[in-house]
């Protein structure tokens, strides 16, 4: 079951994940790859120090949301059905 968002549509979704499947598995092989070329060319706590920064910058993605948190595009509606999620409706209007 797909997740359909603002009007989003599910072949939109479907064509956002074919994008981001293997955008996740390349970055996954690109970081293998920079990570066993930086152990055999600098040793093992030059690759430690690049795992670490990579983390320390990963982190700051969920304090950026504290500082700014993301609007909601869709909520879930209890008058409806169990697990479908509607578009919110927006301020202002009813």
């Amino acid at each position: 079951m797909g997740l359909a968002c603002a009007g989003l549509g599910l072949a939109v979704a479907a064509r956002v994940n074919t994008v981001f499947m293997p955008a996740t598995s390349g970055g996954g092989a690109a970081g293998s790859l920079a990570g066993t070329w930086l152990y055999a060319a600098h040793g093992r706590r030059a690759a430690l120090f690049a795992a670490g920064a990579c983390a320390a910058v990963g982190g700051l993605v969920p304090v950026t949301t504290l500082v700014r948190p993301a609007v909601p595009t869709c909520v879930p509606v209890g008058t409806r059905e169990a697990g479908v999620i509607h578009p919110r409706t927006p301020q202002g209007e009813s």
